[in-house]
């Protein structure tokens, strides 16, 4: 997506997209890219050719042009069988103070000392052990979690591919959604947080097996809701020992019979 207008003694295209890419598969900040190679341009020149190359107000055009090119490389094996996709979000932390950039950043649950982040769903499917993304969304402040499904839901319908079921996010745990899945004809799975103290959802992690249960959100008031939630009990191991872990999951369209 970059242009060849950068042409510069310091940092040219290829270098810039050489520092994005070394950064992104190990992890890295740019800055400690850079700081790491010999005769590497500063963390700041590639900042700010990245900037001028893409910049924030070109964003609904970023993400059509990431899109066209994730779903060109999508084998043609994925059209002949029915799918498993699953929903995530990706937030990346925001710190800074710009009143540009900050109008591009959204609030959510604290993280990394902060509550504003950039925020990028995607829908992607596991086929031979190979992840392959389908769609992907770019999060404005005022989009809603079922804006972002619907999004999605468009994105995966355009390629016209056979879908099955849907594994979601917990960020995708609220009403309107679980409204709107219920008229829909996928079976979901969508992970839900375990809350409060003693109380609320954190209640239900108690014995030594996993369950099937109906639970309430919100009860006894207005907004309240009921859904068929999946209570997983499995294990992790620390220093040889096991410990329980405790899952849960809102189900829709899923028969719990055979399970």
């Amino acid at each position: 997506m970059l242009s060849d207008v950068i042409d510069r003694y310091s940092c040219d295209r290829q270098t810039v997209s050489d520092m994005v890419v070394k950064a992104s598969v190990t992890g890295s900040a740019i800055e400690g890219t850079c700081n790491g190679l010999e005769n590497a341009p500063s963390g700041m020149t590639v900042r700010t050719d990245l900037n001028e190359e893409l910049p924030v107000t070109l964003l609904p055009e970023i993400e059509c042009q990431m899109r066209v090119q994730l779903q060109s490389k999508l084998p043609r094996r994925l059209w002949k069988r029915t799918l498993d996709l699953a929903m995530d979000f990706h937030d990346e932390p925001f710190y800074g103070k710009d009143p540009t950039l900050c109008a591009y950043a959204c609030r959510w649950e604290a993280h990394q000392g902060t509550t504003w982040f950039y925020r990028v769903a995607t829908v992607y499917v596991i086929h031979h052990k190979i992840p392959y993304t389908l769609g992907i969304v770019f999060l404005l402040p005022e989009y809603t979690v079922l804006e972002v499904l619907k999004a999605l839901l468009v994105q995966i319908n355009r390629l016209e591919l056979s879908i099955r079921s849907l594994c979601l996010d917990k960020g995708f745990r609220c009403q309107p959604v679980i409204s709107f899945l219920m008229d829909e004809p996928y079976e979901t799975l969508i992970a839900c947080p375990i809350g409060g103290k003693k109380g609320g959802t954190r209640s239900l992690c108690k014995g030594r097996e996993s369950y099937f249960m109906d639970y309430t959100f919100n009860a006894g008031k207005p907004a309240a809701y009921t859904v068929r939630l999946a209570v997983v009990s499995t294990y992790k191991k620390h220093h040889g020992k096991r410990h329980t872990v405790w899952l849960l999951y809102v189900l829709i369209h899923v028969s719990t019979k055979n399970l």
